[in-house]
């Protein structure tokens, strides 16, 4: 029955959406399980926007003292598995606090008989995550567990008791950063040009000063290759890190287009255009009044009703999209719109 529970568990794993995802490595202090062992870990991790699903497992070896039949002791090997949904409103490459709840399962397997004992659980708690380089970061996390009723935990040393983890995590896959970059006002036409950069052919790279949709793509791909650099104020590149008009800057200047160093000049150049998203296309960029009356921040459109950009409210270089409460929360402050990448 038990087994069963477990699998059941795993099922939503199948139906997680695929924008983001990561690996990490982790070791845990147990204290639900006897004499508290300490357990080392793997875990996968996948999401969609805010929202992420988790499975991790863990184990480690405990020597205990009780004595058999036959005077010897018993090698007991301790675990946890768990699934779990976290609410992660930073992306998976940025400075987090995420909270989770989750379910799963806790035991012991006795090596000398080949048998094992678990009982279900759930769980919730939190996690930070710091990032520290490129995709990796640092993990620290803390939950409880929390025997089913109707189980026999208490009756083999399971009980409800705290359990801290401290891991790596790994980065990887960019999600909705490599959907197809589509817009409203785009052009039939110009729409098939919209494609992933690994279906990028040498002959499109060929032709890209020719097409403006695929010139407009080649920007919004250089940005995105920065996901996840951290925010420094003044900071023009990706080894100092980004501000927000600092990463404008870098980004179009290597296509040939030197802007401005500030936002505010960076408003004054190309051509205005509607700020209604029906009128934007990937490329344009976006200036915002986010603190007083005067323009102080930039954005790229990057297609799909999504922005890409610097924040130190973020962490770094993310996506915002409007449909969420933080992208809507930019675009009641949005000031004006230019288009740089223009016949």
């Amino acid at each position: 029955m038990h087994r069963l529970m477990f699998l059941l568990a795993l099922t939503p794993l199948s139906v997680a959406a695929q924008s983001h995802a990561s690996a990490g490595l982790f070791v845990a202090r147990n204290s639900s399980l006897p004499t508290a062992p300490n357990l080392a870990g793997l875990e996968l991790r996948s999401g969609y926007g805010s929202l992420a699903m988790r499975l991790s497992a863990g184990a480690g070896p405990v020597f205990s003292s009780v004595f058999g039949e036959r005077g010897v002791d018993r090698e007991r090997i301790y675990g946890a598995a768990d699934l779990d949904l976290q609410l992660d409103l930073a992306g998976p490459r940025a400075l987090s606090v995420m909270p989770f709840v989750g379910i799963g399962m806790a035991g012991l397997s006795r090596v000398d008989r080949g048998g094992a004992d678990a009982v279900p659980m759930w769980s919730y708690g939190g996690s930070l995550r710091v990032p520290f380089g490129g995709n990796v970061a640092l993990q620290l996390e803390t939950r409880e567990r929390i025997p089913f009723e109707a189980t026999d935990a208490f009756d083999f040393g399971i009980t409800r008791a705290w359990e801290q983890r401290v891991g790596l995590s790994f980065a990887f896959g960019g999600g909705a950063s490599r959907r197809r970059v589509a817009d409203a006002g785009e052009t039939r036409d110009s729409r098939a040009t919209h494609v992933s950069r690994t279906t990028v052919t040498s002959r499109e790279r060929r032709d890209a000063g020719r097409s403006l949709a695929t010139r407009r793509l080649r920007v919004v791909e250089s940005a995105e290759s920065h996901l996840g650099t951290r925010y420094r104020y003044g900071g023009a590149s990706p080894r100092e890190g980004f501000d927000c008009s600092g990463f404008v800057h870098h980004v179009y200047s290597r296509y040939g287009m030197m802007l401005p160093r500030s936002a505010r000049e960076q408003a004054t150049v190309g051509r205005r255009v509607s700020t209604s998203r029906s009128a934007l296309v990937p490329g344009d960029l976006l200036f915002f009044r986010l603190e007083g009356s005067r323009i102080d921040h930039v954005a790229i459109y990057a297609g799909d009703g999504r922005i890409l950009h610097s924040t130190s409210s973020g962490g770094g270089v993310r996506y915002d999209d409007f449909g969420s409460r933080r992208g809507r929360w930019f675009m009641d402050r949005l000031v004006t719109v230019r288009r740089v990448i223009d016949d």
